[in-house]
């Protein structure tokens, strides 16, 4: 599966250059502080908390066309739903990694506008 839906964000973006700037770092300031979130509440074991984290950073990289990311958003908001039983520190940290890895492919594909 594609990492990055570029197709998506250039009929979003339409090379508007100060819109991608905007879009892509509000993104990153959103992503970084809810996968905190997300974090603190599954070591808490508050999985209604870490639900809510993972929902609000599914709709978040779908609407910057990472789809990676979303996709396991999606899935850990569902197993946040029945306790979390698949989401580990290591799991957290893996997540993290493919966020980061998000971002760096936002950046590459702004600076190939």
């Amino acid at each position: 599966m594609r990492e990055l839906d570029g197709e998506f964000l250039n009929e979003l973006l339409d090379g508007d250059q100060e819109f991608a700037k905007e879009l892509f770092e509000t993104f990153e300031d959103s992503v970084r502080r809810f996968c905190e979130q997300a974090r603190r509440a599954v070591i808490a074991q508050d999985f209604e908390s870490a639900r809510h984290a993972f929902h609000t950073v599914k709709g978040s990289a779908g609407s910057v066309g990472l789809l990676r990311v979303r996709d396991l958003a999606k899935e850990f908001e569902s197993q946040s739903k029945v306790g979390a039983p698949g989401i580990s520190i290591q799991s957290m940290e893996e997540f993290e990694s493919l966020v980061s890895s998000g971002l760096e492919k936002l950046s590459a594909y702004r600076l190939s506008m």
